[in-house]
């Protein structure tokens, strides 16, 4: 170890504030990294003015310019005060002066901002042979999965045009059909459409009749029509009947190809 009076070390004291001013960039780039006067004073419980002092004598010492490595902080008052951000070789270079256990801190920081610092390996890249034919199989595989999965995609679009365009047709036209013809239509079972539509409230059953709730005859899904029955007894009894309109069977032909309803 150097002299003691090489870089002028005293008794321990602390500087105020104890803030720190370590660097450690954006860019990962570790040359770039600075360690302060303010940190070195805090490390090592020196005073910062002493600090100071010995890094003007390192640097004298060195050949090297201080204004190249000074800077400026804002104390607790506010005002301006003087420091230096040194690199990692004159930080160590100062600290050959200092004891044990001030060096061992002064390292150990240096390690954590390296660290903290240098890129994170991308686990996607690989690093080996085996790892590289791994990455390419697993590739190879998620691309013919796609292509898989289109193809599927593609024999359900060409299998369901002919409806959908009959759907599109059917939209198209005016008036309505009742249950048993939306049905046929529909290729499902009577029985099958109307508890679809009960069960997502298109419909419901009042005495021997189905009625549609309001919401569907206002958006035009469904509508009622009076009919004039002949009773054998010579009278006439008027009721309502449920009937399906074109935009009706259009929605519901959408709905029961999402559903997957067997047919």
């Amino acid at each position: 170890m150097p002299p003691a009076d090489h870089f002028h070390n005293i008794s321990k004291g602390r500087s105020s504030p104890t803030l720190f001013d370590s660097i450690a960039p954006d860019t990962g780039d570790l040359a770039s990294l600075t360690m302060s006067s303010r940190e070195i004073s805090e490390l090592t419980g020196k005073q910062h003015a002493h600090v100071m002092r010995d890094i003007r004598a390192m640097l004298e010492q060195v050949g090297e310019g201080q204004s190249k490595f000074g800077s400026t902080y804002l104390d607790a008052q506010g005002k301006a005060r003087e420091c230096y951000n040194l690199p990692k070789n004159l930080t160590l270079n100062l600290i050959t002066g200092y004891r044990a256990d001030m060096r061992l801190k002064i390292i150990d920081r240096w390690l954590e901002l390296e660290a903290s610092t240098s890129p994170i390996p991308d686990p996607r890249v690989p690093r080996t042979l085996s790892e590289a034919l791994r990455l390419a199989a697993d590739q190879q595989d998620r691309i013919a999965a796609q292509a898989d999965t289109i193809a599927q995609q593609q024999v359900r679009i060409e299998r369901d045009a002919p409806k959908v365009s009959a759907l599109a047709r059917i939209a198209g036209t005016e008036g309505s059909i009742d249950m048993r013809q939306a049905a046929k239509n529909l290729q499902v079972k009577p029985i099958l459409l109307r508890n679809f539509m009960r069960d997502r409230r298109w419909i419901y059953r009042k005495g021997e009749h189905w009625l549609a709730y309001q919401t569907k005859l206002d958006s035009g899904l469904l509508e009622h029509k009076l009919v004039t029955l002949h009773q054998e007894s010579g009278r006439t009894k008027i009721v309502t009947r449920l009937r399906v309109t074109a935009k009706g069977i259009s929605r519901l032909g959408e709905m029961l190809h999402g559903w997957g309803v067997a047919r």
